[in-house]
């Protein structure tokens, strides 16, 4: 609370956004990249160090409690699966964090309270709760060994194909759009737009590989993992699907605010892009209005 009170009368050098209201700055934040020191991310800080680690930790207790009440011989594959396939995740998070620095939390979401008890609190207080679930309801006949491979052989993929479409668009990018995407010169469009300075700017909008079949296919594959590390509880109670609900309509959510975000950004460029790349999230009947909707407006 502290570190947001001071944030919120000394702001750090960089954008920030003040309204007339202290506690709607307070509760939402003002600033967008807050630092201590140039080296410290608060952002980083706050997320990779205090809220994903606790989501791990929690996990392994759930994992170790369950374990010290099994008979004899008996193995628990329910619990072990979701257990994995979140270390996994939690894993290949720590190793790429270059990727979240330039994904829409670091780069759209003001760091306050908002911000803040999201991720030190709700992550992994929610997060977890398949596996607070299964410590007592795991169903150790109906979920063997078959059913585990299954699951984590699901789960590997999903988490590979999400990582290879955010690490397609990085390397695009990267390499200024001149680079092979799926054995072929990568399509793009050349965009322009004014930044928050005022400043006219330059971008490119990938329209091959991944990003090519559909926008924003990287959270299909983020939906696809959140299914599997919950399928393990199968279907006796709803609430190992809780975190699996929310993070559909999160998904959804966060997918239309990048829409609209990048819809405002480039203009008639986004249009184009559109025009192009029909499919959103891989389902096509979800946006056949909103491009309705977006080609009746004028060219900027």
């Amino acid at each position: 609370m502290g570190i947001l009170v001071l944030r919120l009368f000394w702001p750090s050098d960089g954008l920030y956004k003040k309204t007339k209201n202290p506690l709607f700055d307070y509760f939402m934040g003002i600033e967008l990249y807050p630092h201590i020191t140039p080296v410290i991310s608060l952002k980083l800080w706050i997320t990779s160090r205090f809220g994903i680690m606790l989501w791990q930790y929690v996990m392994l207790l759930c994992w170790k409690a369950n374990f010290e009440t099994l008979p004899d011989g008996v193995f628990n594959y329910s619990l072990s699966a979701t257990t994995l396939l979140q270390t996994i995740y939690i894993t290949k998070f720590y190793y790429w964090e270059e990727a979240y620095n330039k994904g829409f939390d670091v780069t759209e979401c003001l760091y306050g309270f908002y911000f803040c008890w999201g991720s030190i609190a709700f992550m992994p207080g929610f997060f977890t709760i398949t596996s607070l679930y299964l410590v007592d309801n795991s169903p150790y006949d109906a979920f063997g060994i078959k059913s585990f491979i299954t699951v984590i052989i699901g789960g590997i993929i999903s988490i590979g194909l999400n990582t290879w479409a955010d690490e397609q668009k990085l390397y695009f990018r990267s390499n200024n759009g001149k680079c092979i995407i799926w054995g072929k010169p990568a399509k793009l469009i050349r965009a322009e737009y004014i930044d928050d300075f005022g400043q006219n700017k330059r971008n490119i909008l990938l329209t091959s590989g991944f990003w090519g079949i559909s926008r924003h296919m990287n959270y299909l594959f983020e939906f696809m993992l959140n299914l599997l590390w919950c399928l393990p509880a199968l279907f006796a109670s709803p609430i190992p699907y809780m975190c699996l609900i929310f993070v559909t309509g999160f998904l959804f959510d966060r997918c239309n605010k990048n829409e609209e975000k990048c819809k405002l950004k480039y203009g008639h460029y986004w249009q184009q892009y559109t025009n192009q790349i029909l499919m959103r999230m891989c389902l096509a009947k979800f946006i056949h209005r909103y491009e309705f909707t977006l080609a009746q407006e004028p060219e900027l």
